[in-house]
């Protein structure tokens, strides 16, 4: 992109920044404009609220004055000059009259006289609201039926001992509403209205007609409650297919909405033409811009132009350009000045640089041959250094090695150490676990000696006790017989007894107890018998588990007494092993030692080979370095002397 499209550029940001600035001026004054206007509208309608509340009240006092004085005479209408008070009230050119009615129905009119008994002014929606609420107020707006006019009342009751006797009505014409209502204008426009707090219309200029509902005019419906609600308000609608502003405010006496509609083409009149006026503003700001900017970037751009031009002839080594002409004093005239000085300047530099590369060129060249010659030379010492340096390093590194594989063996033989205390150890342990086990085999032995002892002396009571078992038996044997020949014996006597007759009755009855005592003796014996042989049975059994029992524990013995010496040798050689495991222990430890030692030895021996190797390669480095500080020189040398060639041929390019 040129200078020049960059001038356009930059104008049509600054024309965007102008547009900006312009419409955001505008809103902002459109904003401050309609807060203004609504100030001014709602000070029209306010203006019109204070009058209407002072008629009004003006109004309200009439109508409470009349109903004081009527309360003064306390109900005496003898005393109450009715028609001369009720003329006096309705004296005001927009009152249409003046009634009085009383709770005995009498009815007087400042128009028709006494008209008591002609009408019940107590059946009247007025009187009952006066009766109803007791404070002096208006009535919403009706149309009259005496004289057709859209009319409200002023109510006041009438008391007598504090007790309500009667009430006034003051009629009063809204006419003078309509005459109001044509004044109500903003600076000459506009149309009034006059509502009841039900929407009712009172008067109006023009919006909708009198007596209908606020709410059913076109363009006020969906805003009508929002109005009851609110003591002030404004808003823009469209009615009648125009668009109008509307303000409005609440008569505090009767809740009374007084608004002004005004066509929003008149209150805004003046942002409409503010809104022409920001436009063109930015639009001539614009065309001016872009007009400035074409003038100052043709006038910057023609000398950088022709200093472009020259530029590239310079660059293509043209020296022999005249000077550009200085037309400004300017940064761009001293621009223009600098480079016909540098022109000369480089002219002059070039002259001399071309005489300057031909001696460089020759001195160079000689320069190169000495600094070959000390290169090779010292290329020579290097090489034999380098040879040195690599047998001292070749020796450290298998010293290096030596002393690896030594510091191994050592680790190795530590290792070894470690295992033999370890095994040194187990072997302690192996020794004291193998004399206790002995220690409990031989307590095991005598135990099972003591328990042998004892099953054979209890095999020896249990055969003495089958022994006094068949003895036992005998006896019973006997004592069996006993019974047998008891129970003859006294079958025999029973029978001679029954030979006595009458005096061996009693020796029967003695026979005959002995031979059942002898019959029982020898069920128990029997059963002795029986016990007997079963107590022998058994007794037999347990005679043979002991003596079988005493044979097992015999074996258990032997075999316990064999391992014991079992265990006997294997203490022995856990002795012999823990012996032989202290001495290996011993030589180890003496290896390790001897091992150290020798670590010791090889990395003296690894130092001063490193040390001899670390200067040898110092010396070798040095020479290098010369070497290669000799080729460096050399080759600078040749490279000045390439330079010195090149800057002849870039010199030669310039013409001058």
């Amino acid at each position: 992109m040129g200078i020049r499209q960059k001038f356009f550029v930059l104008a049509g940001i600054v024309g965007a920044l102008m547009a900006i600035v312009s419409i955001s001026g505008y809103f902002l004054a459109s904003a401050d404009l309609e807060q203004s206007v609504d100030n001014e509208l709602r000070a029209v309608v306010a203006k019109e609220v204070s009058e209407m509340d002072g008629w009004l009240m003006a109004k309200q006092s009439s109508t409470a004055h009349t109903a004081n004085v009527m309360t003064a005479y306390n109900g005496d209408k003898a005393s109450m000059q009715t028609n001369a008070a009720l003329q006096s009230a309705s004296s005001e050119a927009d009152v249409i009259g003046v009634t009085l009615g009383m709770e005995d129905k009498y009815f007087a009119s400042s128009t028709g006289g006494n008209l008591t008994g002609q009408k019940d002014p107590t059946q009247r929606p007025w009187y009952q609201q006066a009766k109803k609420d007791d404070k002096v107020e208006f009535t919403d707006a009706y149309v009259d039926a005496i004289t057709n006019k859209h009319v409200i009342s002023a109510i006041a009751p009438v008391k007598a001992n504090g007790q309500f006797i009667g009430a006034v009505c003051n009629d009063i014409s809204l006419d003078a509403l309509d005459e109001q209502v044509k004044n109500i204008e903003y600076h000459g426009e506009g149309q009034g209205i006059i509502l009841e707090k039900t929407g009712n219309i009172l008067a109006t200029a023009g919006l909708g007609k009198p007596m209908q509902n606020f709410a059913e005019v076109d363009g006020f419906g969906e805003h009508f409650k929002e109005m009851q609600g609110k003591e002030s308000g404004y808003f823009t609608t469209s009615s009648d297919g125009k668009d109008i502003v509307f303000a409005y405010a609440k008569v505090p006496s009767t809740e009374w909405l007084i608004g002004i509609a005004v066509p929003e083409d008149f209150v805004f009149a003046a942002l409409k033409h503010m809104r022409w006026v920001f436009g063109l503003l930015t639009l001539v700001g614009f065309a001016l811009m872009m007009f400035v900017c074409q003038y100052f970037a043709q006038k910057i751009t023609r000398p950088i132009l022709g200093l472009n031009e020259h530029a590239v002839q310079l660059a293509d080594g043209n020296l022999r350009m005249a000077d550009l002409p200085v037309e400004s004093a300017d940064e761009i005239g001293q621009l223009t000045q600098a480079f016909n000085t540098m022109n000369k300047n480089i002219r002059n530099l070039i002259q001399k640089m071309s005489s300057a590369a031909e001696q460089v060129a020759a001195s160079s060249e000689e320069l190169t041959a000495s600094a070959q010659q000390s290169a090779e030379a010292a290329n020579s010492v290097a090489v034999s250094v380098g040879d040195v340096a690599q047998g001292v390093s070749d020796q450290a590194e298998s010293v290096d090695n030596a002393k690896n594989v030594v510091e191994e063996v050592v680790g190795h033989i530590d290792d070894v150490a470690k295992g033999m205390e370890h095994v040194n150890d187990r072997t302690n342990e192996t020794n004291e676990t193998a004399t206790a086990g002995s220690k409990l085999m031989q307590d095991a032995m005598d135990k099972m000696v003591l328990i042998e002892k004892a099953s054979q002396e209890s095999a020896a009571i249990v055969a003495q006790l089958g022994k006094n078992s068949e003895q036992i038996g005998k006896i019973v044997e006997t004592i069996s017989a006993i019974a047998e020949q008891t129970n003859l014996l006294a079958l025999n006597a029973a029978i001679e007894a029954a030979r006595a007759g009458e005096q061996g009755r009693g020796f029967t009855v003695v026979a005959e107890e002995v031979r059942k005592l002898a019959a029982e003796s020898q069920e128990a014996a029997e059963d002795i018998k029986r016990h007997i042989t079963t107590i022998q049975s058994d007794t037999n059994q347990a005679v043979g588990s002991m003596e079988s029992s005493t044979e097992q524990i015999k074996l258990g013995t032997d075999a316990i007494r064999e391992v014991g010496e079992q265990f006997g040798r294997i203490i022995a050689k856990v002795h012999d092993i823990k012996d032989e495991v202290e001495a290996m222990n011993l030589r180890v430890h003496k290896v390790s030692d001897g091992a150290s030692s020798i670590v010791g030895t090889m990395e003296e021996i690894d130092e001063v080979s490193s040390k001899t190797a670390a200067h040898t390669q110092t010396i070798s480095a040095a020479t290098e370095e010369q070497s290669a500080s000799t080729e460096e020189i050399a080759s600078a040398s040749q490279s000045l002397a390439n330079m010195a060639t090149e800057l002849q041929d870039a010199t030669a390019k310039f013409k001058f």
